[in-house]
């Protein structure tokens, strides 16, 4: 009898993902530089969008409250295609739209005047999946991390979050509702932000 494996290719792959992300924004936030001359021109009243760079496909428009609280609206849509077997052996392709959308927060450890900002993240957001010959799924999505802006020009950021990020599932087929829930660790997100 083989062993069964605990850890998958995806689960260790994201896992070194996380714990690279996790080291560089250590590093960042350890070697950020505090003089006047490296800091970025971010100051209360400031607004930015924001598009990420990884795997999810999520916007943003993001409001500079205090030199110490960023707060924004992101969304995903992500259009999805799969090849589904008709009646009398077929194949056809269906597409869909798959969105969601919600408030995040960002509150900066020591202002977000600096050339590279340390913040703790916050966000949730509800998105629904609904293929045309399939459940619909509507999801809830609470995200709790740690990231690191890191000013790249002055009207310009790099940032990186990793955290958990708990998920509420909810699927109907016809008249019956299944109801998931799952805790998920060692999350990754990458953001470029642009600030006018």
């Amino acid at each position: 009898m083989s062993p069964v494996s605990l850890f998958t290719h995806s689960t260790v792959a994201r896992a070194v993902r996380a714990v690279g992300t996790m080291a560089a924004l250590l590093v960042a936030a350890l070697l950020a530089p505090s003089t006047a001359a490296a800091q970025s021109p971010v100051s209360p009243g400031t607004l930015s969008v924001s598009l990420g760079l990884d795997s999810a496909p999520e916007a943003g428009i993001w409001f500079t409250a205090t030199n110490h609280t960023r707060i924004g609206l992101i969304g995903t849509l992500d259009r999805r295609t799969r090849e589904v077997e008709v009646p009398g052996g077929v194949s056809e392709s269906e597409s869909w739209m798959r969105y969601s959308g919600g408030p995040a927060v960002k509150w900066y450890l020591a202002g977000n005047n600096q050339r590279v900002a340390p913040f703790w993240y916050v966000a949730g957001t509800a998105g629904v999946d609904d293929p045309p010959t399939d459940a619909r799924t509507t999801s809830f999505t609470a995200d709790l991390g740690f990231g690191a802006d890191w000013f790249i020009v002055p009207q310009m950021s790099l940032g990186g979050t990793t955290g958990l990020s708990m998920v509420r599932d909810r699927t109907k087929t016809g008249d019956m509702t299944v109801t998931e829930s799952s805790l998920r660790t060692l999350t990754v997100g990458i953001r470029m932000h642009v600030y006018f």
